[in-house]
């Protein structure tokens, strides 16, 4: 299941059959040097690690553009929270407890904002309009701290071996 550069690379998965699972497991395993063959990570939490991350820089990315857009119509202040998506972003790709941090506490200030919003406007349109944006922020929220909490959990010998896999070439394995 390696490629002759070391880089992990499959074909397809086959979550269905567990003799592919144990395979995938102990080569995991050998991978990251346990003699013993049992993979400290669950492959579930190391395949949602991965997919988890894609979701995180898209909305890290989406922020970002919303970000400079606020910033060039003339909310110079917003330039500051650029540090947040930036980092979610950056931690995302990396599979860095610290920088996603950074983008979970600009969430949790986006959400503190909109709850700030929700209860200073009085007409009917921009409230629901609030509530709407409300949700969303809380579903990104919680998908970034549900992304963050793995990561964190993670050896560095595995946030390294996420990275290979982001990395790798996806060449068949013969």
């Amino acid at each position: 299941m390696t490629t002759p550069s070391g880089v992990f690379a499959f074909s397809r998965a086959l979550w269905d059959d567990p003799l592919t699972r144990e395979t995938m497991e102990r080569e995991f395993a050998r991978e990251l040097g346990d003699e013993e063959g049992a993979f400290a990570l669950d492959l579930e939490q190391f395949v949602m690690a991965r997919q988890l991350s894609k979701i995180v820089r898209l909305f890290a990315l989406i922020d970002v553009v919303m970000c400079v857009l606020y910033a060039l119509s003339g909310a110079d202040y917003i330039a500051i929270l650029l540090f947040g998506p930036l980092g979610g972003f950056i931690g995302a790709r990396m599979y860095n407890p610290s920088l996603t941090c950074w983008y979970l506490l600009f969430c949790c200030l986006g959400i503190a904002w909109r709850v700030s919003d929700f209860i200073l406007v009085k007409e009917v349109t921009p409230r629901i309009l609030a509530i709407v944006t409300l949700v969303l922020s809380v579903y990104i929220t919680r998908l970034v701290a549900r992304f963050w909490s793995l990561i964190r959990l993670m050896s560095r010998e595995v946030q390294t071996l996420l990275r290979q896999l982001d990395y790798a070439h996806t060449s068949p394995v013969i």
